[in-house]
């Protein structure tokens, strides 16, 4: 009992830091039917993948060439020529004279990329490849989901009739122990004989309790089926 409470303490603990320090009232939540699968919030996150690939495969289809680019530039040059033409012949040591001129360019440049098979076919099989990686991945997503559904059907059927059979095996065995304490009354039994069946009456009781809360626990593991983990 001691080790049961502190589990249920730590349990408590773990479900208030999922849920943002809100404690569990007690009662289990229904379980509903199975609906599309596509609705599932585990395949929200490779659904979302799926589309931005194929998004972007949309876009490099409807982009085979890059934007063309218009551009303005401007060019200053000054050049520095020196001659002799204009030094004074007599003396030698006379500075040469300085022919400077000064030019500038205007001009505009227009680029207009061509849809190269270098450029388009690398991005379109890299964009292919994403989407077969993602579609992969949404469909064993969904192979999962589906395969833990089946399996909680079926633990939850299977733990529903042996609770059946736990409630049956109980009232026969609160029958035959009433009628061993009636017949030990009468002295029709002995204490040994009453005290083996009260034992089986005890089993059947603790076997319904675990069975119950088998049922409670499968349904529970059901219900989380439809939600994130």
């Amino acid at each position: 009992l001691a080790q049961a409470e502190g589990a249920e303490k730590v349990a408590r603990v773990h479900y208030a830091a999922l849920t943002g320090g809100t404690l569990p009232d007690g009662t289990l939540e229904i379980v509903h039917p199975m609906g599309d699968i596509e609705d599932h919030p585990a395949l929200r996150a490779p659904k979302a993948a799926l589309a931005s690939a194929e998004s972007q495969a949309r876009l490099i289809e409807a982009t085979p060439v890059d934007n063309p680019e218009v551009g303005v530039f401007g060019r200053s040059e000054h050049n520095n020529q020196y001659s002799d033409l204009f030094s004074d012949p007599i003396n030698p040591l006379s500075p040469r004279v300085n022919q400077r001129t000064d030019s500038g360019t205007v001009g505009v440049r227009f680029r207009m990329p061509l849809p190269t098979p270098g450029r388009n076919e690398p991005r379109a099989a890299e964009a292919a490849a994403e989407i077969s990686r993602v579609k992969a991945e949404y469909e064993r997503t969904k192979r999962f989901i589906i395969a833990e559904i089946k399996a909680a059907k079926v633990a939850l059927a299977a733990a529903q009739k042996a609770s059946k059979l736990a409630d049956q095996r109980l009232i026969v065995a609160n029958e035959q122990f009433e009628l061993s304490r009636k017949s030990y009354a009468l002295g029709e039994t002995n204490a040994f004989d009453l005290y083996r069946v009260r034992q089986i009456q005890l089993d059947a009781q603790k076997m319904q309790a675990a069975a119950s809360f088998s049922v409670s626990a499968n349904e529970t593991e059901m219900k989380s089926c439809f939600s994130m983990r």
